[in-house]
């Protein structure tokens, strides 16, 4: 994982603002805030993301998402914990 954030912050918002409720892209873009310290924008995000229907408990990301290295799920998990995401 390369850590730009703030290049997957950009293209996650434009996926988004393309499709208002695409929930992949919604996770992505709250993840991202919350990994640059944006925690505002990534709550306000989770009650968007929430009236889409799209709100996975963390621990069940796994069963959800296809990473294929876990280092990768446990970082977006823990961006997602940041965020507020329900365990």
């Amino acid at each position: 994982c390369a850590d730009r954030y703030d290049q997957s912050a950009a293209w996650a918002a434009k996926a988004v603002k393309e499709q208002p409720d695409f929930v992949a892209g919604l996770r992505l873009l709250i993840a991202s805030n919350a990994a640059l310290g944006r925690m505002d924008e990534a709550t306000k995000l989770i009650a968007r993301l929430r009236e889409a229907d799209g709100v996975v408990p963390v621990s069940e990301l796994g069963t959800h998402l296809p990473f294929r290295e876990s280092k990768y799920l446990a970082k977006y998990a823990e961006t997602l914990r940041r965020a507020g995401f329900p365990e």
